[in-house]
Protein backbone atom coordinates (compact mmCIF):
# COMPACT_ATOMS: atom_id res chain seq x y z
CA UNK A 1 0.00 0.00 0.00
CA UNK A 2 1.54 3.74 -0.98
CA UNK A 3 0.38 6.75 0.82
CA UNK A 4 -2.42 7.79 -1.78
CA UNK A 5 -4.15 4.54 -1.29
CA UNK A 6 -4.01 4.84 2.16
CA UNK A 7 -5.31 8.54 2.24
CA UNK A 8 -8.25 7.32 -0.24
CA UNK A 9 -9.28 4.58 2.49
CA UNK A 10 -9.18 6.65 5.80
CA UNK A 11 -6.32 4.01 6.77
CA UNK A 12 -4.62 5.87 9.79
CA UNK A 13 -3.22 2.44 10.96
CA UNK A 14 -1.20 2.68 7.52
CA UNK A 15 -0.42 6.31 7.28
CA UNK A 16 1.09 5.94 10.71
CA UNK A 17 3.48 2.73 9.80
CA UNK A 18 4.52 4.43 6.36
CA UNK A 19 5.64 8.13 8.55
CA UNK A 20 8.80 9.14 10.59
CA UNK A 21 8.35 10.22 13.71
CA UNK A 22 8.85 13.85 12.73
CA UNK A 23 7.48 13.68 9.70
CA UNK A 24 6.43 17.37 8.18
CA UNK A 25 3.40 17.65 5.37
CA UNK A 26 3.46 20.79 3.54
CA UNK A 27 -0.15 21.42 2.74
CA UNK A 28 -1.57 23.50 -0.08
CA UNK A 29 -2.87 25.50 3.32
CA UNK A 30 -0.49 25.21 5.96
CA UNK A 31 2.29 22.52 7.45
CA UNK A 32 2.06 19.72 9.66
CA UNK A 33 4.39 18.13 11.96
CA UNK A 34 4.77 15.08 13.57
CA UNK A 35 3.33 11.90 13.07
CA UNK A 36 0.05 11.77 14.58
CA UNK A 37 -0.94 15.26 12.66
CA UNK A 38 -0.11 13.83 10.05
CA UNK A 39 -1.91 10.92 9.59
CA UNK A 40 -5.08 12.50 10.92
CA UNK A 41 -5.06 15.44 8.40
CA UNK A 42 -4.09 12.82 5.55
CA UNK A 43 -6.76 10.36 6.46
CA UNK A 44 -9.31 13.15 6.57
CA UNK A 45 -8.24 15.06 3.33
CA UNK A 46 -8.57 10.60 2.11
CA UNK A 47 -12.15 10.96 2.71
CA UNK A 48 -12.74 14.89 1.33
CA UNK A 49 -11.18 14.03 -1.92
CA UNK A 50 -13.02 12.20 -4.32
CA UNK A 51 -10.99 9.49 -6.68
CA UNK A 52 -7.69 10.12 -5.62
CA UNK A 53 -5.30 8.46 -6.84
CA UNK A 54 -1.86 9.15 -9.06
CA UNK A 55 -2.22 9.79 -12.68
CA UNK A 56 1.03 8.89 -13.98
CA UNK A 57 3.50 6.49 -11.60
CA UNK A 58 6.00 7.56 -9.13
CA UNK A 59 8.96 9.23 -10.31
CA UNK A 60 12.51 9.44 -8.86
CA UNK A 61 14.00 12.86 -8.51
CA UNK A 62 16.44 12.25 -5.63
CA UNK A 63 17.80 9.99 -3.14
CA UNK A 64 14.69 9.11 -1.65
CA UNK A 65 12.45 11.40 -2.90
CA UNK A 66 9.96 10.57 -5.49
CA UNK A 67 7.11 12.62 -7.23
CA UNK A 68 3.68 11.37 -8.02
CA UNK A 69 1.14 13.14 -10.66
CA UNK A 70 -2.24 12.72 -8.79
CA UNK A 71 -5.51 13.70 -9.46
CA UNK A 72 -9.03 13.69 -6.95
CA UNK A 73 -12.09 15.76 -7.33
CA UNK A 74 -14.05 17.65 -4.75
CA UNK A 75 -18.04 17.90 -4.95
CA UNK A 76 -17.55 16.67 -8.27
CA UNK A 77 -14.91 19.77 -9.27
CA UNK A 78 -11.39 18.01 -10.48
CA UNK A 79 -8.25 18.87 -8.89
CA UNK A 80 -4.85 17.91 -10.41
CA UNK A 81 -1.27 18.37 -9.07
CA UNK A 82 1.52 16.58 -7.46
CA UNK A 83 2.64 14.52 -4.67
CA UNK A 84 6.69 15.09 -3.46
CA UNK A 85 8.03 12.30 -0.95
CA UNK A 86 11.18 12.50 0.44
CA UNK A 87 12.15 9.35 3.10
CA UNK A 88 14.33 8.81 6.06
CA UNK A 89 17.33 6.55 6.15
CA UNK A 90 14.89 4.20 7.37
CA UNK A 91 11.81 3.89 4.74
CA UNK A 92 9.76 5.82 6.16
CA UNK A 93 7.99 9.50 4.83
CA UNK A 94 10.05 12.06 6.62
CA UNK A 95 8.53 15.10 4.07
CA UNK A 96 5.68 15.16 1.76
CA UNK A 97 4.52 18.00 -0.75
CA UNK A 98 1.04 18.57 -2.14
CA UNK A 99 0.31 21.25 -4.19
CA UNK A 100 -3.23 20.83 -6.39
CA UNK A 101 -5.28 23.12 -8.88
CA UNK A 102 -7.71 24.62 -9.60
CA UNK A 103 -7.89 27.02 -6.60
CA UNK A 104 -11.37 27.18 -6.40
CA UNK A 105 -12.22 23.41 -6.02
CA UNK A 106 -8.59 23.73 -3.41
CA UNK A 107 -9.97 25.77 -1.21
CA UNK A 108 -13.61 23.71 -0.88
CA UNK A 109 -11.61 21.18 -0.16
CA UNK A 110 -9.06 22.96 2.59
CA UNK A 111 -12.63 24.05 4.28
CA UNK A 112 -13.66 20.23 4.65
CA UNK A 113 -10.24 19.05 5.53
CA UNK A 114 -10.15 21.98 8.38
CA UNK A 115 -13.59 21.41 9.82
CA UNK A 116 -12.72 17.67 10.01
CA UNK A 117 -9.62 18.88 11.74
CA UNK A 118 -11.66 20.98 14.31
CA UNK A 119 -13.91 17.95 15.18
CA UNK A 120 -11.14 15.31 15.53
CA UNK A 121 -9.75 18.19 18.23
Amino acid sequence: MNVLEAMAGQDREALEAMLADGVVFNSPATAYEGREQVADVLAIAGGVFRGLAASREPATIGPGETITLIEASVEGEPLNGFLLERTDEDGRIAELTILLRPLAPLQTAIRHIARGMAEGA
